[in-house]
């Protein structure tokens, strides 16, 4: 094939090879050829190197895949790509032994892929399965930068500044992990609001504990590594506190009503002064302690009569506790005489 030079068109008849470039230096093995219809490729030392196909999607290090409508720079392993028209406007992505086709995704490799888009104003992230190589690929949002600046992980719309999704029943709903690789220091998060400290919450010494600033920070509360609750509210240091595990408020005249609860499912009512209390959920056991106040609102006691409560320890069980109520007649200088009666406001407490 003869060389022809023109002044207007240049240099052309010779197309060359990755061996013998059509345009050379002084090495006739590095320079650049033209292995098919507009198409240019780059040789170093007999071998491509790089390649910009009729596409005008540029091979560095490998022949560019078949694309689809994106101009693409892919190189082995991987490619970065960007769209400048139709419905995905401005649009760049990079992707990791992946590339678009006409139909989607595929693989470069038979390996795991990835890719990054960005996209008017918000970035994303997605993830593949290992794969075949010229497989189709399925790709999975994994995390969203959206243009407000809100972070989803496993959202693609996050409505908060962190959003964090798990649709992976398999995990038993552990959705995020703090750990400090340091343990003895704990791991902790920090809320900063208007303030000089950084109100805390995390773990130490296998607890959960809240500060008023992160590990250093004076300790609030604490539930220790048995499920206790401690906390400083008048105590002068964190202590266990102790719940009240059943109160009720009830009308114990006539028929039995009460007025408001907490695990106390009904009262049953065994005779004048005598009630059964209930409880929604049990006690642990039967070592429990109670008290219990009231007064009879129909006025019916004699100037100073008070109301006494006391229980029938044979029936002070982990689901019940049986109550009698009964006023004192204290007449001045006499002995206190008790009476069996119903009271119209009893209250009770049970602390374990």
């Amino acid at each position: 094939m003869s060389v022809v030079i023109n002044g207007t068109s240049g240099i052309s008849g010779v197309d060359g090879s990755a061996g013998t470039p059509a345009i050379q230096g002084g090495d006739t093995n590095t320079g650049m050829f033209f292995p098919a219809a507009d198409t240019i490729a780059f040789a170093e030392g007999g071998a491509e190197v790089m390649r910009i196909d009729s596409s005008g999607n540029l091979g560095l290090g490998v022949t560019p895949s078949a694309w689809g409508t994106t101009k693409a720079f892919q190189y082995p392993g991987g490619s970065i790509g960007g769209y400048t028209n139709g419905s995905n406007n401005n649009q760049s992505i990079m992707l990791g032994n992946a590339y678009f086709g006409a139909s989607g995704g595929v693989y470069i490799n038979s390996d795991y892929a990835s890719y990054y888009r960005q996209y008017s104003g918000t970035h994303a992230w997605f993830t593949a399965p290992s794969g075949t190589a010229g497989n189709a690929i399925t790709f999975t949002q994994a995390m969203t930068l959206d243009a407000s600046g809100n972070v989803g992980i496993g959202s693609t719309s996050p409505s908060r500044k962190l959003y964090v999704q798990s649709d992976d029943s398999s995990t038993g709903g552990n959705v995020v992990a703090v750990r400090n690789a340091n343990t003895t220091a704990g791991a902790f998060i920090n809320f900063i609001g208007g303030g000089s400290n950084a109100p805390s919450i995390g773990a130490k010494n296998n607890a959960l504990v809240f500060t008023a600033d992160g590990y250093a920070g004076t300790e609030w509360a604490r539930i220790d590594s048995s499920g206790n609750l401690l906390f400083n509210s008048g105590y002068g240091s964190v202590a266990t506190a102790y719940g009240c595990r059943a109160w009720v408020n009830f009308n114990g005249t006539g028929t039995v009503a009460i007025r408001a609860s907490g695990n106390v499912s009904s009262i049953t009512d065994n005779g004048v002064g005598d009630y059964t209390v209930n409880f929604t959920t049990a006690m642990p056991d039967v070592n429990y302690a109670w008290s219990a106040g009231g007064s009879d609102q129909s006025n019916t006691f004699a100037n100073n009569d008070t109301p006494t409560y006391k229980s029938n320890t044979s029936v002070q069980l982990t689901t019940s506790l049986r109550i009698n109520t009964f006023f004192n007649s204290r007449p001045s200088g006499t002995q206190y005489s008790n009476g069996v009666a119903d009271m119209a406001l009893i209250t009770l407490q049970v602390f374990r």
